[in-house]
């Protein structure tokens, strides 16, 4: 007896028994394609994100096609595909959509991060001093500016005294 091709012959040499060949290794399916045993042969189907030339499986471009649901960003990976955001988004739990970040007011925090004047911004803020004061050392604290020493404006017999975020006071 002789067997067609996607059989073997039995051990009592009078039947045939269909050999699955996705078991035994003799298909030649692609690494990302699923064989599936029929009688006496068998099939390759492309893995999801794959698509067939009747012989070998390519990776279909998602972002390309547009058969992706990212709300913003796509990028193309091997078999599949992520989404990303533009910034001042983030991508959502499903990994799909992007939300507008929501800005933190820094200015309202206790304490604020500003000695004396915060302007809120998108993603910061910004600090500044009121007229009369002038950063510390340390860029954030601000500190008086000794107008009787530096822009020495009284009179020279007068008795000067700096007041605090003002001109120096004649006594």
């Amino acid at each position: 007896c002789q067997c067609l091709p996607g059989y073997t012959l039995n051990s009592d040499n009078r039947g045939c028994t269909d050999v699955n060949e996705c078991i035994t290794g003799s298909n030649n399916c692609s690494n990302v394609a699923t064989c599936t045993n029929q009688i006496g042969s068998y099939s390759c189907a492309c893995n999801s994100g794959y698509v067939s030339d009747s012989i070998n499986c390519y990776d279909v471009d998602e972002c390309q096609n547009m058969s992706n649901n990212c709300s913003q960003i796509c990028n193309n990976t091997v078999g599949s595909y992520t989404c990303s955001c533009i910034q001042g988004y983030e991508l959502g739990s499903d990994k799909l959509t992007c939300t507008e970040c929501e800005d933190v007011d820094e200015c309202s925090l206790n304490p604020s991060p500003c000695n004396q004047l915060c302007t809120n911004n998108d993603g910061s803020c910004t600090c500044s001093c009121m007229n009369g004061y002038r950063f510390g050392s340390d860029g954030w604290t601000c500190d008086d500016i000794n107008e009787c020493l530096e822009n020495n404006t009284c009179s020279q017999n007068a008795n000067r005294t700096n007041a605090h975020g003002s001109y120096c006071v004649s006594a």
